[in-house]
């Protein structure tokens, strides 16, 4: 079986130059299970006690 490349080895393959898209600074902490900014808000609609 042929061995497995990271995303940037296969993208090297397709394409000459690559370059980061910038992304704006984190205004919050990261919460949740998968630290992503904004989880316990998103929840709250769904849990309205916030409650995970």
């Amino acid at each position: 079986m042929p061995e497995r490349l990271s995303a940037r080895e296969m993208v090297a393959l397709v394409a000459d130059d690559v370059s980061e898209i910038p992304y704006p600074e984190r205004q919050s902490k990261p919460d949740g299970p998968l630290t992503w900014q904004g989880y316990r808000d998103s929840i709250a609609v769904v849990r309205p006690s916030g409650r995970g």
